[in-house]
C-alpha cells in the first residue's frame, strides 16, 4: 500500500523514548509557508496568517463543510512543552468566556492524531491595526474615536471577567 507524502513524512519525524514514539511536527520539516495537503484534524491548512513567539496561525477550511477559519497551532518546538500546551488552552477558554462583539470568537480546540494541539478561532479578512498604523496616523475622524473606543472596550473585558 502506497503511504502519501504527508504520512512519510510524519513517520520521518517521529523519534523514540523507551517504546513510545513522540511524534514532531510534521510542519517543522517544511517551510511554513508550504502547507498544501496539510492536515490538522478535519481542518486543511492553506496559508500561514502569521507567527508569534510560541504559535503560528493559519487560514484553514474544514475537510467536510468547507468554512474557512484561523487556526492557530504551537511552533513545533512547544508542541510537546507543556506549559506552552496550558498556555493556548487558557487563550481558548478566555476568549470564549468574554464573548466581545470586538473580539474574536473561537469555535473549537482539539489535538490531532499526532499530539498537536490548535484552537479553531474566526476568520477575520481585513487589516491588522499594526498594517493600518503603517500607513501613516488615523485621521482625526469620528471613526478613528470609535475605533479607539472599540479597542478599549474589548481588551478591558478580559480583566473584569477572568479575574
Amino acid at each position: 500500500m502506497m503511504m502519501g507524502t504527508a504520512r512519510r513524512e510524519r513517520a520521518r519525524t517521529a523519534t523514540w523514548s523507551g517504546t513510545t514514539p513522540v511524534f514532531h511536527d510534521v510542519l517543522a520539516a517544511v517551510p511554513a509557508n508550504d502547507v498544501s495537503n496539510r492536515m490538522m484534524g478535519p481542518y486543511r491548512l492553506l496559508r500561514v496568517l502569521g507567527e508569534g513567539g510560541v504559535a503560528r496561525v493559519y487560514e484553514a477550511e474544514h475537510s467536510i463543510i468547507g468554512k474557512h477559519v484561523a487556526l492557530k497551532t504551537l511552533l513545533p518546538q512547544f508542541v510537546l512543552c507543556r506549559e506552552a500546551r496550558a498556555m493556548l488552552v487558557r487563550e481558548a477558554r478566555v476568549a470564549v468566556a468574554i464573548q466581545h462583539p470586538h473580539l474574536i470568537e473561537v469555535y473549537d480546540y482539539g489535538v490531532d492524531d499526532f499530539g498537536r494541539p490548535y484552537c479553531v478561532m474566526e476568520l477575520v479578512v481585513g487589516q491588522t491595526l499594526s498594517q493600518r498604523l503603517a500607513d501613516g496616523p488615523l485621521a482625526r475622524t469620528p471613526s478613528r474615536r470609535s475605533t479607539a473606543r472599540d479597542i478599549c472596550t474589548a481588551t478591558s473585558r478580559p480583566t473584569t471577567c477572568c479575574s
